[in-house]
């Protein structure tokens, strides 16, 4: 039919074979849901997206094996502006909301491969991960320590213009965390939390803490103060202002000066 035809002079070789053996577009004498529809459309273009990893990442999903709702069609939509020629940025609420976070954080990597380079190759030069990622699921493991720096990238990343239109980039911010020793120099279970930390936080916190001498090294007792600091301030941002502002604190937080800081917070957020 027109679709098809259509399709054909869209995606060359194996795509389209590949998108006509998904059980829902084998049905016969039904008429398609319009999620269905929106969702073949995105993933005829996905198929003609010159990188194609996306693609075939996108097809092996059981969500796409099954039938698509509105939310995964618009999903689907979504990612083609992020990896075709528009280049929109990556929503990482968009992933988060469809719930495959194993899949969103690969998406995130090939993103982050697309628009930001420079910063892919700094996370590919640390020493630990050119030694060979242990894929071993779980929390406090490299593999979930990857995610969780992806994840920090995703939200950090900024929108850049230049001559040739607008892209989307991961903050140099990033890049002065790859720096850190506590993240070159391989994984403990206190790094996770404060790279989730960093991550939840308003991002112009985060980026305010980030050049602070006590996030030079990490201390076990600072790791675990630091980990509820995202879920005080969520209702009092104005708290941890208020608390940077204060001329004690003008050259930042040290290891010194980092737990009294902590309890004075506690006591603003009261």
């Amino acid at each position: 039919n027109m679709q098809w035809e259509r399709a054909e002079r869209i995606v060359r070789g194996q795509s389209l074979d590949a998108i006509a053996t998904l059980p829902w577009t084998q049905r016969e004498n039904e008429l398609y849901e319009s999620s269905d529809i929106r969702g073949l459309r995105g993933l005829i273009q996905l198929g003609g997206v010159e990188d194609d990893r996306v693609f075939w990442a996108v097809l092996d999903r059981p969500w796409v094996q099954d039938g698509l709702t509105s939310d995964e069609a618009n999903f689907i939509k979504g990612l083609f502006g992020s990896f075709g020629k528009s280049s929109s940025s990556l929503f990482l609420w968009e992933i988060e909301r469809n719930g495959d976070y194993d899949f969103g954080m690969y998406l995130v990597s090939l993103y982050m491969e697309r628009h930001d380079p420079e910063t892919a190759a700094a996370l590919a030069a640390l020493p630990w991960v050119q030694d060979g990622i242990d894929m071993t699921r779980g929390y406090g493991g490299e593999f979930s320590f990857v995610d969780h720096l992806l994840y920090v990238w995703g939200r950090w990343s900024v929108r850049v213009s230049s001559p040739e239109g607008q892209s989307w980039q991961g903050s140099v911010n990033f890049q002065d965390l790859l720096k850190k020793s506590w993240v070159r120099d391989g994984v403990e279970e206190q790094e996770h939390s404060v790279l989730i930390t960093l991550a939840n936080l308003p991002k112009r916190f985060a980026l305010r803490l980030l050049p602070m001498p006590f996030l030079d090294t990490l201390e076990p007792a600072e790791s675990k103060m630091l980990g509820g600091l995202s879920y005080r301030i969520r209702n009092n941002p104005g708290a941890l202002d208020r608390l940077l502002d204060r001329p004690e604190y003008a050259e930042g937080l040290t290891d010194d000066n980092f737990a009294e800081a902590m309890t004075l917070l506690a006591r603003l957020l009261a």
